[in-house]
Protein backbone atom coordinates (compact mmCIF):
# COMPACT_ATOMS: atom_id res chain seq x y z
CA UNK A 1 0.00 0.00 0.00
CA UNK A 2 1.07 3.54 -0.51
CA UNK A 3 1.45 6.27 2.04
CA UNK A 4 -0.98 8.72 2.04
CA UNK A 5 -0.10 11.69 -0.03
CA UNK A 6 1.17 13.86 3.26
CA UNK A 7 3.42 11.11 4.14
CA UNK A 8 5.79 10.62 1.53
CA UNK A 9 7.61 13.98 1.85
CA UNK A 10 7.62 13.38 5.93
CA UNK A 11 9.18 10.24 5.85
CA UNK A 12 11.62 11.66 2.93
CA UNK A 13 12.83 13.93 5.25
CA UNK A 14 13.19 11.63 7.91
CA UNK A 15 15.27 9.39 6.02
CA UNK A 16 17.37 12.51 4.58
CA UNK A 17 19.53 12.87 8.04
CA UNK A 18 19.94 8.96 8.73
CA UNK A 19 22.00 9.29 4.78
CA UNK A 20 19.03 8.13 2.90
CA UNK A 21 18.56 9.81 -0.46
CA UNK A 22 17.36 9.69 -4.22
CA UNK A 23 14.50 7.20 -3.35
CA UNK A 24 12.41 7.46 -6.32
CA UNK A 25 8.50 8.05 -6.44
CA UNK A 26 6.57 4.89 -4.69
CA UNK A 27 9.69 4.03 -3.17
CA UNK A 28 7.63 3.71 0.19
CA UNK A 29 4.63 0.71 0.98
CA UNK A 30 3.04 0.79 3.90
CA UNK A 31 2.71 -1.75 6.37
CA UNK A 32 0.45 -3.00 9.39
CA UNK A 33 3.81 -3.37 11.18
CA UNK A 34 7.15 -3.91 10.57
CA UNK A 35 6.97 -8.32 11.59
CA UNK A 36 4.92 -8.51 8.77
CA UNK A 37 7.37 -6.59 6.42
CA UNK A 38 10.19 -8.99 7.57
CA UNK A 39 7.80 -12.11 6.69
CA UNK A 40 6.47 -10.61 3.36
CA UNK A 41 11.01 -9.92 2.74
CA UNK A 42 11.35 -13.90 3.10
CA UNK A 43 8.33 -14.58 0.76
CA UNK A 44 8.92 -11.90 -1.56
CA UNK A 45 12.81 -12.62 -2.03
CA UNK A 46 13.48 -16.12 -1.57
CA UNK A 47 11.78 -19.43 -2.31
CA UNK A 48 10.95 -22.73 0.21
CA UNK A 49 14.33 -24.48 0.43
CA UNK A 50 16.84 -21.31 0.02
CA UNK A 51 19.22 -20.08 2.83
CA UNK A 52 18.47 -17.14 4.58
CA UNK A 53 21.38 -15.73 7.25
CA UNK A 54 21.39 -13.82 10.19
CA UNK A 55 23.34 -12.95 13.08
CA UNK A 56 22.17 -14.64 16.75
CA UNK A 57 20.74 -13.97 19.54
CA UNK A 58 17.65 -12.00 17.67
CA UNK A 59 14.36 -10.75 17.63
CA UNK A 60 12.77 -14.04 17.07
CA UNK A 61 9.98 -13.06 14.18
CA UNK A 62 13.13 -12.99 12.31
CA UNK A 63 13.40 -16.97 12.98
CA UNK A 64 9.74 -17.68 12.49
CA UNK A 65 9.56 -15.81 9.06
CA UNK A 66 12.26 -18.26 8.10
CA UNK A 67 10.99 -21.49 9.35
CA UNK A 68 7.33 -20.99 8.59
CA UNK A 69 7.65 -20.52 5.02
CA UNK A 70 9.95 -23.51 4.48
CA UNK A 71 13.28 -21.50 4.24
CA UNK A 72 16.57 -22.38 6.24
CA UNK A 73 18.53 -20.70 8.49
CA UNK A 74 22.14 -20.13 8.33
CA UNK A 75 23.27 -18.85 11.50
CA UNK A 76 26.26 -16.62 12.33
CA UNK A 77 25.96 -16.42 15.94
CA UNK A 78 27.91 -12.65 17.61
CA UNK A 79 30.50 -12.43 19.60
CA UNK A 80 29.88 -11.96 23.08
CA UNK A 81 33.12 -10.98 24.07
CA UNK A 82 34.61 -8.05 27.13
CA UNK A 83 34.21 -5.31 24.72
CA UNK A 84 30.59 -6.13 24.28
CA UNK A 85 28.92 -7.86 21.49
CA UNK A 86 30.66 -8.52 18.21
CA UNK A 87 29.89 -9.77 14.81
CA UNK A 88 31.83 -12.86 13.72
CA UNK A 89 32.73 -12.28 10.44
CA UNK A 90 34.78 -15.75 9.72
CA UNK A 91 30.82 -17.22 11.03
CA UNK A 92 28.81 -14.77 8.68
CA UNK A 93 31.56 -16.34 5.60
CA UNK A 94 30.95 -19.43 6.77
CA UNK A 95 26.74 -19.20 6.51
CA UNK A 96 27.21 -18.55 3.26
CA UNK A 97 26.18 -21.53 0.88
CA UNK A 98 24.97 -21.52 -3.08
CA UNK A 99 21.14 -22.05 -1.51
CA UNK A 100 21.89 -18.64 0.51
CA UNK A 101 19.43 -15.24 -0.98
CA UNK A 102 18.35 -13.34 2.03
CA UNK A 103 20.39 -11.42 5.04
CA UNK A 104 18.09 -10.27 7.20
CA UNK A 105 20.25 -7.03 9.50
CA UNK A 106 19.01 -6.11 12.43
CA UNK A 107 20.39 -1.93 13.19
CA UNK A 108 19.80 -1.33 15.73
CA UNK A 109 20.28 -5.07 17.04
CA UNK A 110 17.23 -6.43 19.11
CA UNK A 111 17.89 -7.79 21.49
CA UNK A 112 22.07 -6.91 22.64
CA UNK A 113 21.78 -3.14 22.10
CA UNK A 114 24.45 -3.02 19.77
CA UNK A 115 24.84 0.10 17.24
CA UNK A 116 26.54 -1.13 14.16
CA UNK A 117 29.49 1.15 13.51
CA UNK A 118 30.22 2.82 10.28
CA UNK A 119 32.61 0.35 9.84
CA UNK A 120 31.08 -2.36 10.31
CA UNK A 121 28.15 -1.42 7.90
CA UNK A 122 30.50 -0.68 5.23
CA UNK A 123 31.95 -4.53 5.84
CA UNK A 124 28.22 -5.68 5.81
CA UNK A 125 27.16 -4.19 2.48
CA UNK A 126 30.89 -5.47 0.85
CA UNK A 127 29.44 -8.94 2.50
CA UNK A 128 26.19 -8.36 0.87
CA UNK A 129 27.22 -7.48 -2.07
CA UNK A 130 30.02 -9.53 -2.66
CA UNK A 131 27.78 -12.33 -2.23
CA UNK A 132 25.02 -11.34 -4.59
CA UNK A 133 22.42 -11.31 -1.58
CA UNK A 134 18.67 -9.50 -1.22
CA UNK A 135 18.70 -7.85 2.40
CA UNK A 136 15.94 -6.77 4.56
CA UNK A 137 17.03 -4.11 7.49
CA UNK A 138 14.82 -3.91 10.00
CA UNK A 139 15.77 -0.05 11.30
CA UNK A 140 12.64 0.41 13.80
CA UNK A 141 15.06 1.55 16.49
CA UNK A 142 16.46 3.86 15.03
CA UNK A 143 15.40 6.60 16.81
CA UNK A 144 16.72 5.11 20.04
CA UNK A 145 20.14 5.32 19.48
CA UNK A 146 22.39 6.82 21.78
CA UNK A 147 25.74 7.28 19.30
CA UNK A 148 24.69 10.21 17.37
CA UNK A 149 22.12 10.69 14.45
CA UNK A 150 21.36 6.57 13.02
CA UNK A 151 23.05 5.49 9.54
CA UNK A 152 20.72 3.80 7.61
CA UNK A 153 22.32 0.55 6.18
CA UNK A 154 21.63 1.33 2.33
CA UNK A 155 23.34 4.69 2.96
CA UNK A 156 27.05 3.26 3.41
CA UNK A 157 27.07 2.00 -0.01
CA UNK A 158 25.05 2.10 -3.83
CA UNK A 159 25.56 -1.20 -4.46
CA UNK A 160 22.75 -1.78 -1.99
CA UNK A 161 20.27 -0.13 -3.72
CA UNK A 162 18.97 -2.26 -5.99
CA UNK A 163 19.43 -5.45 -3.62
CA UNK A 164 18.05 -3.80 0.54
CA UNK A 165 14.53 -3.37 1.36
CA UNK A 166 14.77 -1.49 5.17
CA UNK A 167 11.97 -1.57 7.35
CA UNK A 168 10.91 1.70 9.87
CA UNK A 169 7.96 2.39 11.80
CA UNK A 170 6.82 4.17 14.56
CA UNK A 171 5.84 2.52 17.90
CA UNK A 172 9.37 1.89 19.44
CA UNK A 173 9.95 5.61 19.17
CA UNK A 174 6.54 6.76 20.02
CA UNK A 175 5.43 4.29 22.40
CA UNK A 176 2.62 3.15 19.64
CA UNK A 177 2.80 -0.79 18.97
CA UNK A 178 -0.73 -0.35 19.59
CA UNK A 179 -1.43 1.06 16.40
CA UNK A 180 0.00 -1.32 14.39
CA UNK A 181 2.09 0.24 11.17
CA UNK A 182 5.39 0.33 9.51
CA UNK A 183 6.86 1.01 6.28
CA UNK A 184 8.88 -0.77 3.81
CA UNK A 185 11.10 1.21 1.74
CA UNK A 186 13.47 1.00 -1.23
CA UNK A 187 15.64 2.29 -4.02
CA UNK A 188 14.09 -0.45 -5.88
CA UNK A 189 10.56 -0.60 -6.89
CA UNK A 190 11.13 -4.32 -8.34
CA UNK A 191 11.97 -5.61 -4.38
CA UNK A 192 9.06 -3.77 -3.17
CA UNK A 193 7.01 -5.23 -6.34
CA UNK A 194 8.30 -8.73 -5.45
CA UNK A 195 6.71 -7.93 -1.24
CA UNK A 196 3.30 -7.29 -2.36
CA UNK A 197 2.86 -9.87 -4.81
CA UNK A 198 4.11 -12.75 -2.38
CA UNK A 199 1.11 -11.12 -0.14
CA UNK A 200 -1.44 -9.67 -1.93
CA UNK A 201 -4.57 -10.59 -0.55
CA UNK A 202 -3.47 -11.47 3.00
CA UNK A 203 -1.57 -8.18 4.23
CA UNK A 204 -3.49 -6.02 6.43
CA UNK A 205 -3.45 -2.38 6.18
CA UNK A 206 -2.79 0.26 8.24
CA UNK A 207 -5.89 2.22 10.11
CA UNK A 208 -6.73 6.13 9.43
CA UNK A 209 -5.73 6.01 13.10
CA UNK A 210 -2.49 4.65 12.72
CA UNK A 211 -2.04 6.95 10.02
CA UNK A 212 -2.70 9.87 11.62
CA UNK A 213 -0.54 9.30 14.43
CA UNK A 214 2.70 8.91 12.42
CA UNK A 215 2.28 11.77 10.70
CA UNK A 216 1.78 13.72 13.89
CA UNK A 217 4.60 12.26 15.31
CA UNK A 218 6.62 13.45 12.01
CA UNK A 219 5.21 16.99 12.24
CA UNK A 220 5.58 17.57 16.34
CA UNK A 221 6.82 14.58 17.81
CA UNK A 222 10.79 15.59 17.85
CA UNK A 223 10.60 17.82 20.91
CA UNK A 224 8.79 15.04 22.78
CA UNK A 225 11.43 12.25 21.59
CA UNK A 226 14.06 14.75 22.97
CA UNK A 227 12.78 14.60 26.67
CA UNK A 228 12.49 10.58 26.10
CA UNK A 229 16.29 10.40 24.66
CA UNK A 230 17.48 12.29 27.98
CA UNK A 231 15.16 9.91 30.66
CA UNK A 232 16.78 7.53 29.10
CA UNK A 233 20.25 8.60 28.89
CA UNK A 234 19.49 8.86 32.96
CA UNK A 235 18.27 6.01 33.54
CA UNK A 236 21.49 4.40 31.50
CA UNK A 237 23.69 6.76 33.35
CA UNK A 238 22.32 5.17 36.93
CA UNK A 239 22.58 1.70 35.82
CA UNK A 240 26.16 2.25 35.11
CA UNK A 241 27.37 4.40 38.12
CA UNK A 242 29.73 2.16 40.00
CA UNK A 243 28.59 -0.37 42.85
CA UNK A 244 30.29 -2.44 45.11
CA UNK A 245 27.93 -4.83 45.30
CA UNK A 246 29.53 -8.35 44.02
CA UNK A 247 26.05 -9.47 42.62
CA UNK A 248 25.98 -7.28 40.34
CA UNK A 249 27.81 -7.39 36.75
CA UNK A 250 27.53 -4.98 34.05
CA UNK A 251 27.72 -6.04 29.89
CA UNK A 252 29.55 -3.31 28.06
Amino acid sequence: HRPEPQMAPLLTQKLAIQGVTDLPAGGFRTLPGVVPGLYASVLGLTSPGDDVISMLPIYPPFLSAISDHGRRLRSADLLHTDAGWQIDWDALEAAVTPAARLLMLCHPHNPTGRVWTQAELERLADFAVRHRLWVVSDELHADLSFMGPHTAFVSVNPELWERTVTLTGPCKTYNTAGLGIGAAFSHSLALLDRLNRATVGVMGQPSAMSMTMWQAALEGGGEWLEVVLEQLRAKIDHLLTPTHDPEVTKDP
